[in-house]
């Protein structure tokens, strides 16, 4: 398999907000498109925050959300400053949506003389970003098998190491 020769590309994402729109609806927007950014891939991503309604109120929101991407739910926490004309918010998850294509993408970037790679994982994953790598396995031109192992980080990037 020839190594990629073009950076993984970036979905496009559609279905942006006016820029008049209600603050929730610009957050859950800006998440949703973080989410498939990140995962590689646009898919259907819903984000439900409860109390996300409140959040146009001045003070500081932290919410409780659940991110479905392509049929697999994760879970996070936004937090929301909310000002008097302005707002300012992050969005924190330990996990992170990923789709397989691009996990093999990196992995034949790393691992020279690929013919073909496996990975142990679902076409959609969703990782614990700091938690195990997710395994791969390379057969060679040589028909070798190698083991590999791709990190995901917490915005999408995949880092491969052999095992």
């Amino acid at each position: 398999m020839p190594t990629p020769s073009t950076p993984w590309p970036t979905p496009k994402v559609t279905g942006a907000p006016a820029d008049d729109a209600p603050l929730a609806e610009r957050i859950t927007f800006a998440i949703a498109k973080q989410t498939q950014i990140a995962a590689g891939r646009a898919a259907k991503t819903t984000v439900k925050c409860p109390g996300i309604d409140k959040v146009e109120t001045a003070g500081q929101h932290k919410l409780d959300c659940t991110v479905t991407y392509a049929g697999k739910p994760f879970t996070g926490t936004l937090t929301v400053d909310s000002k008097q004309y302005s707002a300012s918010y992050k969005f924190t998850s330990e996990e992170v949506a990923i789709v397989r294509a691009k996990v093999v993408d990196a992995v034949l970037r790393a691992a020279p003389g690929a013919a073909k790679v496996a990975c142990e994982m679902e076409d959609v994953g969703i990782v614990v970003h700091s938690g195990l790598p997710i395994g791969c396995n390379v057969t060679t031109t040589d028909n070798a098998v190698q083991e590999y192992r791709a990190q995901v980080t917490g915005n999408g990037q995949v880092t491969v190491k052999k095992a």
